[in-house]
């Protein structure tokens, strides 16, 4: 019996069937790699800095910060801080009595927020395009 099969040893038609099966699941690994990235970027929104429902602050959560940038918003004789960084934004400190806003943590996807009732300091993440993010990253 021969191993040949029109000039092509079945070895080698094993190893070139190999190379087509690896390149082919290489190529969809890439693309769901690429589309999770993708995906991602997408999902990390806009955050809307308010006081008393006006919005004051947009900020690109998508924008990278070599250093997380600070927010002071006074109150009266209270204030409170506010971080932003890449990716995320969180009430550093507040002098609210309950502190509730700080206790919650970084926030990044549109539809979590941040809310200090005593101060009335409200952060919303929004889907980019949608809300007052007409103006992302500038400061009014």
């Amino acid at each position: 019996m021969s191993d040949k099969k029109g000039g092509v040893t079945v070895q080698k038609q094993r190893i070139l069937c190999f190379v087509i099966a690896a390149a082919i699941i290489a190529g969809v690994g890439g693309w769901t790699i690429w589309r999770q990235v993708q995906q991602k970027k997408s999902a990390i929104g806009i955050a809307e800095i308010s006081v008393d429902g006006e919005v004051l602050y947009t900020y690109d959560l998508g924008k990278t910060y070599a250093v997380p940038e600070r927010i002071f918003i006074p109150e009266g004789t209270e204030d409170n801080v506010i971080e932003i960084g890449t990716g995320y934004v969180q009430m550093v400190s507040a002098s609210c009595p309950d502190h509730l806003c700080v206790k919650t943590g970084q926030i990044s996807k549109p539809g979590e927020s941040i809310i200090c009732l005593p101060h009335r300091v409200m952060i919303t993440i929004v889907e980019r395009g949608t809300g007052n993010a007409d103006a992302i990253d500038a400061q009014t």
